[in-house]
């Protein structure tokens, strides 16, 4: 009675307490309902006195659950954080593909700027070409219009003095020294800018080099980001995969405490048919052994009073009294045939239940080799996370080494464009100088080519002219002598000479004619001049 009230009064004060309130689809509140569980049957376990011997194998098996309910718990954490972590680095690699696609822009507007230089160049060089060929055919029509004048500066120089021609021959042969010299020196300069040209190209093609060399890292950089992207999503599956495997084996280890409950209460239960059967023995054998005691006390009144009554006047009922102590002893060993088959009923259940007990048993086995299955599982995710983890760091190295080297390439890049635009300018000024020197080396070489053809004329001229004074003055003594005779012949003479006037006039016609060509030419000239100065 003691412990009935004072059990009904523990069980009072838990209904007073504040319980919380356990959902079973919750799956927060699955380690506590199934810690509630453990309790409540560790107290049925401790309140049984044969069954205490299972309560450190229950205790072994929650240590168990609890642990593999813990690392459920920290993978999960783990599997938060690595999801977190791959979304971070799905950011980064979504970042690092989109300045891959900027540099890959960059560098075809670079080669786009590259073309359209050498089309400029190709232009320049074509309009250079033209230039040649005007300043050629302007050539020959200066050397044309300078055989015209030389004719007739011919017809109307014949009685200059050779002294002033031997003069201006000198300083035509001077003039055509120094222009000698200068065209040497442009010549040099040509060179040298020829070779400073094809330094900016060889610059401008190793230029070209490094952008192909980027470019092949950049493709080289998209495909690690790809192969970067698919390990992720690996990852990813094998992450799930491995969330559907925790969530199985947290399946399975529920229904394995399920399981392990039920046992438990029946082995509570058989613990109590043992209990009671084991008293109703206790009680069978007591009332056997007091029948028994019953039996030889009645056996001795039995031959007492038979003794007794056979010498006195009741043996009937002695006889009666017989019969009926006949009658309770088979009833006492049927009876007792009875307790004995109970017994041995008992015996049967008693094997039964320890075969149970050691089905049960068996079953803990399996059930601790599952746990230590489990464990090793867990060991082996444990070690996929850790190569997991490690695999992120790498990724996250070269995450960070793809975001240094595109740092890099994207300073290259600038650079190389800032040293593009100055060869570029550098070569547009070297274009412009070289296209001037060339002029200027035309242009001289044209003045000392008229130079020389002058003074190859001039010494024609002057050997003409001394032929010519020679022959004078051969003809001034044959006229000395001839004199007498050509007096004969003036009248002749005079005749010719009005021919002579008369052609002369006509000469001098053609010369008014030639000058206004000549004018003409001149006007024409300069327009040619102007339209080159233009083209320039």
């Amino acid at each position: 009675m003691e412990d009935s009230d004072f059990e009904g009064d523990e069980f009072h004060s838990e209904e007073e307490r504040p319980v919380e309130v356990l959902d079973p689809d919750n799956p927060e509140h699955f380690f506590p309902i199934v810690e509630r569980d453990f309790n409540k049957t560790i107290a049925n376990l401790e309140q049984n006195p044969e069954a205490l011997q299972f309560t450190e194998d229950f205790n072994k098996l929650f240590e168990a659950f609890f642990q593999t309910y813990s690392r459920q718990k920290e993978l999960e954490t783990l599997a938060e954080d690595m999801k977190f972590d791959l979304t971070d680095k799905a950011h980064k690699i979504e970042l690092s593909l989109r300045l891959a696609d900027e540099d890959q822009k960059t560098i075809i507007e670079l080669r786009k700027q590259i073309e359209n230089a050498w089309k400029l160049a190709d232009a320049a060089h074509a309009r250079e070409q033209l230039a040649h060929e005007i300043i050629d055919n302007l050539r020959r029509q200066v050397e044309n219009l300078n055989a015209e004048i030389d004719f007739k500066n011919k017809m109307n120089q014949d009685t200059d003095e050779t002294g002033e021609l031997s003069k201006h021959k000198d300083g035509l042969e001077r003039e055509r020294d120094r222009l000698v010299n200068e065209v040497t020196q442009l010549n040099t300069k040509l060179q040298n800018a020829v070779t400073y040209q094809e330094e900016l190209e060889k610059k401008n093609s190793e230029a070209d080099m490094k952008i192909n060399e980027i470019a092949g890292q950049l493709e080289d950089q998209t495909q690690e980001t790809s192969r970067q992207k698919r390990a992720k999503e690996k990852l990813e599956a094998d992450i799930q995969d491995f969330k559907f495997k925790i969530d199985e084996k947290d399946i399975h280890i529920h229904e394995l405490n399920e399981n392990i409950k039920e046992l438990g209460k029946q082995i509570s239960a058989l613990h109590k048919e043992i209990k009671d059967w084991r008293y109703a023995h206790d009680k069978l054998s007591k009332e056997l052994e007091g029948t028994l005691v019953k039996l030889a006390k009645l056996t001795d009144e039995h031959n007492t009073s038979l003794f007794e009554r056979l010498t006195g006047k009741e043996v009937l009922t002695i006889i009666k009294e017989r019969d009926e102590t006949t009658i309770d002893r088979n009833n006492l060993r049927q009876r007792i045939g009875i307790f004995e088959k109970e017994i041995e009923d008992f015996k049967k259940y008693i094997d039964e239940d320890k075969r149970t007990i050691e089905t049960l048993g068996k079953e803990k086995d399996i059930l601790n080799k599952t746990i230590q299955r489990q464990q090793v599982v867990q060991k082996d995710h444990q070690k996929l996370i850790h190569i997991q983890e490690q695999s992120k760091k790498k990724l996250e190295l070269e995450l960070d080494l793809f975001f240094i080297e595109s740092g890099k390439h994207k300073k290259l890049i600038t650079q190389l464009e800032r040293e593009r635009d100055r060869l570029a300018e550098e070569q547009l000024d070297l274009t412009n100088t070289i296209q001037d020197q060339l002029e200027d080396i035309r242009q001289k070489k044209v003045f000392i080519f008229d130079l020389k053809k002058e003074a190859a004329e001039r010494d024609n001229k002057i050997r003409q002219q001394q032929n010519m004074y020679e022959a004078m003055r051969s003809d001034r003594n044959a006229l000395q002598k001839l004199h007498q005779e050509s007096t004969a012949e003036a009248g002749e003479l005079k005749k010719k000479l009005r021919l002579v006037s008369h052609q002369i006039e006509q000469l001098k016609e053609n010369i008014g004619q030639k000058e206004k060509q000549l004018i003409k030419d001149e006007s024409i000239v300069r327009k040619l001049t102007k339209e080159k100065e233009q083209l320039k």
